[in-house]
């Protein structure tokens, strides 16, 4: 299917040699595939074959729902940013746009499943979590992301995963963040053009939130 397009692609460093299979699941998911999640921007798939489900696919929807949902790769490069940083991430390997706007991006599988999946019953929680240890590292990202000017803006139970081998947490969907130096408010956007003001969930206040409903939960029915 691609070669029978135009596209342009961005590469991660150090991840040149998984083009082809890269190349390989986009085709698939453009025929058939498995969806393992789905948000408000974009859907999530991985191969039908078992073999490269150690990568999944994320592909843009054609009318994201938000006004500042930003390109692809800007995403793509956020999200190493924050894995250069030391955070927990999917580890992207290229973002893909062909001549027909189809928008995609290539990554690591992560196994695991959301908070939100564990409480809504689609997913036991594993053996590893350690509530303290859990949330202290999710803290200890998030201020890491700060203190270099990167902000998540979409911090919620449906985009903090568990790694159920080491029961770590694992952040994804970086399609609302932003890198903002310089003192702004990193959670308010203006646009002039139009004269629009967008504002972002805190993401301090956000991990708080996540943190009380998960304990909640945990409390009542773990």
């Amino acid at each position: 299917m691609l070669e029978n397009k135009k596209y342009r692609e961005y590469v991660i460093e150090g991840q040149f040699e998984k083009i082809e299979i890269a190349h390989k699941l986009i085709d698939e998911v453009m025929q058939r595939s498995i969806k393992i999640g789905e948000g408000q921007n974009a859907n999530v798939y991985f191969s039908v074959d078992k073999k490269r489900q150690d990568f999944c696919i994320k592909h843009l929807k054609e009318t994201p729902g938000r006004r500042h949902y930003q390109s692809i790769d800007w995403e793509m490069r956020l999200q190493d940013k924050a894995r250069k940083l030391g955070v927990k991430v999917p580890q992207p390997v290229l973002a893909l746009i062909t001549e027909d706007d189809n928008a995609f991006m290539v990554m690591e599988t992560v196994k695991g499943k959301t908070l939100e999946e564990i409480m809504s019953g689609l997913a036991s929680l594993p053996n590893t979590y350690n509530a303290d240890e859990f949330w202290n590292k999710m803290e200890k990202m998030i201020s890491k992301m700060h203190e270099n000017n990167l902000y998540h803006r979409d911090l919620h139970l449906g985009n903090i995963m568990i790694d159920f081998q080491s029961g770590e947490p694992v952040l994804i969907d970086f399609g609302w963040a932003a890198y903002v130096p310089g003192g702004d408010d990193p959670y308010r956007e203006i646009n002039t053009n139009i004269n629009h003001q967008e504002d972002f969930p805190n993401d301090d206040v956000q991990l708080k939130n996540c943190k009380r409903q998960f304990m909640g939960y945990l409390t009542r029915f773990g």
